[in-house]
């Protein structure tokens, strides 16, 4: 699976170059690529655990393809707001996007292309989807380009509060599997940080711009895949 990791992060890349390079890429076009690469892989069968039997991949937590992830969540976000004709991407957008792609290709290198779980569908699973859910969307409001500050404002403390319930969501997944709460989780961890940087960019200065959810998602991809994926 690592030659289709490794294609995809291609396209992630060509496509932040395009858009630095003003060449007024949709963000449509890249928020469709991760999920159709992982149709693809779940297609041809290249999902198969090496963990055995019993196991699936959840692609979207794998090293590799993470990052991929967030951009594809990202891209969402900023298509609606297009649509919408509240704004667009800007450069630092797909500054971030080019980032990632090279994050998913590096892990891809490494061979941290799986991450087994018993059941795709799963109260983890949830935690760590709304956990990226959030980042993604408060990476969107730090870059668009033309996006007015009620909106903005609107989208971090959406962000914050999505991160949130993935922080919640993992202590429900922790409290079923083990019986009782840790606050040590990383997972948890990472939530909570998330939801207060969008608290914080929500309620700062008028005219005031930061960019701590853009580095905090960078940050992640990076902790997620050297310290938490072991590749």
């Amino acid at each position: 699976m690592s030659a289709l990791a490794f294609a995809a992060a291609g396209i992630y890349f060509l496509f932040g170059l395009a858009g630095l390079a003003g060449r007024g890429v949709h963000p449509l076009l890249p928020a469709l690529a991760a999920p159709l690469a992982a149709l693809g892989a779940s297609l041809f069968d290249l999902t198969a655990s090496p963990w055995g039997e019993g196991y699936t991949d959840a692609l979207f937590i794998a090293a590799a393809w993470l990052p991929l992830w967030l951009v594809s969540l990202a891209c969402m976000y900023s298509a609606f707001i297009d649509f919408m004709k509240r704004g667009k991407p800007g450069r630092g957008f797909w500054l971030f996007t080019v980032a990632a792609s090279l994050a998913s290709a590096y892990f891809a290198y490494t061979g941290a292309l799986h991450h087994p779980v018993e059941e795709l569908v799963s109260v983890g699973n949830a935690a760590w989807l709304l956990l990226m859910l959030g980042l993604a969307e408060g990476v969107t409001a730090e870059n668009a380009a033309g996006l007015d500050e009620e909106l903005r404002r609107t989208m971090f403390i959406e962000a914050a509060f999505t991160a949130a319930f993935g922080g919640l969501f993992a202590l429900w997944e922790q409290m079923s599997r083990t019986g009782a709460y840790s606050f040590s989780s990383p997972l948890l961890a990472l939530a909570a940080g998330t939801a207060l940087l969008g608290l914080a960019a929500a309620y700062r200065r008028p005219g005031s711009r930061s960019y701590h959810l853009t580095a905090a998602a960078l940050l992640f991809m990076a902790v997620y895949g050297f310290l938490l994926e072991f590749p």
